[in-house]
């Protein structure tokens, strides 16, 4: 780690082992707990024709 003390960024020598790490930790932590909340809703008709490409052509 490189800390200099007027600076306000801080530079890790394996920045992608740090990701991973705080990455992992943060995946179980939310798991555990169950905190990330779960939808449960009807399917717009209108959305699901917008998103597969079957909406009518508009008139020229």
């Amino acid at each position: 780690i490189n800390i200099h003390p007027t600076k306000t960024e801080i530079k890790f020598r394996d920045d992608r082992a740090v990701y991973a790490i705080v990455h992992a930790a943060v995946r179980r932590a939310l798991g555990r707990f169950n905190i990330a909340p779960s939808l449960d809703f009807e399917p717009e008709p209108a959305l699901i024709a917008a998103f597969s490409g079957d909406l009518p052509r508009p008139a020229t």
